[in-house]
C-alpha cells in the first residue's frame, strides 16, 4: 500500500508542474539563462529535467518490476527471495525520489525565471533534498533487510 502512496504523490507533483510550466510557458522569454555561466538555452530546455525524470523513473520501474534481470550472486541463493523483494523496494524508492527532485527542479527554475527577485530554492536545498530522500531510503533499506534477515534466520 506505502508503495503506491508514494508513487500517487510522485506523479501528482509530476503532473501538477507539468500543467504549471505548460500554463506559463507562453511567459517564458524566448531564450532563458542557463545553468552555464554566460550561456543561454531556448525555454524548451527548461523541460528538460522533466522528460529525463520520466525516462529514468520508466528504467527504474522496469528494473524493480523485473528483479531477475539484476541477477544477484550465488553466495545470496539461499535468501534470493529476500534480496529481491528488498532489491525491489529500493528500486521504487530511488525512481519516486529521482522523479520527485526532478520535477522540483523544473519547478524551481520555471518560478525563478517569471519571477528573477523573488527568494527561491538554491541548488543547495536541491541538493539536500535529494540527499535526505536517498539517506532515508537507505536506512529503511538496512532496517528491513536487518529485521527480514533476522525473521528468515529464525
Amino acid at each position: 500500500m506505502n508503495k503506491y502512496i508514494f508513487s500517487t504523490v510522485s506523479f501528482i507533483l509530476f503532473f501538477a508542474v507539468a500543467l504549471y510550466g505548460t500554463v506559463h510557458f507562453h511567459e517564458l522569454p524566448p531564450f532563458v539563462y542557463s545553468a552555464l555561466f554566460d550561456d543561454w538555452q531556448t525555454r524548451e530546455m527548461v523541460f528538460l529535467p522533466l522528460v529525463a525524470g520520466i525516462v529514468l523513473w520508466s528504467f527504474l520501474h522496469l528494473l524493480a518490476t523485473h528483479p531477475e534481470w539484476h541477477e544477484f550472486s550465488d553466495k545470496y541463493s539461499e535468501n534470493k527471495e529476500l534480496s529481491f523483494k528488498n532489491s525491489s523496494t529500493v528500486l521504487h524508492v530511488l525512481k519516486n525520489a529521482v522523479c520527485i527532485v526532478l520535477t522540483l527542479k523544473t519547478y524551481v527554475d520555471i518560478y525563478h525565471i517569471l519571477h528573477p527577485t523573488a527568494p527561491v530554492m538554491t541548488g543547495t536545498t536541491l541538493v539536500s533534498i535529494a540527499f535526505l530522500l536517498l539517506s532515508s531510503l537507505l536506512t529503511v533499506y538496512f532496517i528491513r533487510t536487518r529485521h527480514e534477515f533476522l525473521h528468515y534466520s529464525k
